[in-house]
């Protein structure tokens, strides 16, 4: 069975949130380059502009509530 891309966006929010969730895995989050954490004092963002953003995609692209 193939995917549809909705199908690969959705899960990817989903498995975003769910690591968004997590305190542990917050803390192993890496930027793609894997250099750098994802959040932390050095960054112009932090978790809850990242859920947001979750959230906010997820209504936006009709995914319910």
């Amino acid at each position: 069975m193939t995917e549809s891309l909705d199908d690969a966006v959705r899960a990817s929010l989903r498995e975003i949130y769910r690591q968004l969730d997590s305190v542990t895995e917050r803390r192993l989050m890496v930027e793609p380059n894997e250099v750098m954490m994802l959040f932390g004092a050095d960054q112009k963002w932090d978790e809850q502009h990242a859920l947001n953003l979750i959230i906010y995609s997820w209504h936006y692209l009709g995914y319910g509530g």
